[in-house]
């Protein structure tokens, strides 16, 4: 990661895989606080995925 930020070496993931990551940790800041259970679906590879 430190190598890519420095621009010295490649992504460790894809774009896609970093916002898969992303909306697991919004759900799960969702599911805190509003204490309810948030579901992720499962998007086809290159499609987003939403939180519900």
């Amino acid at each position: 990661v430190a190598s890519a930020v420095r621009g010295t070496g490649g992504n460790p993931v894809t774009a896609l895989q970093a916002a898969a990551a992303l909306d697991v940790l919004e759900a799960a800041r969702r599911s805190a606080r509003e204490g309810v259970t948030v579901t992720l679906s499962a998007a086809p590879a290159g499609e987003e995925s939403t939180a519900s």
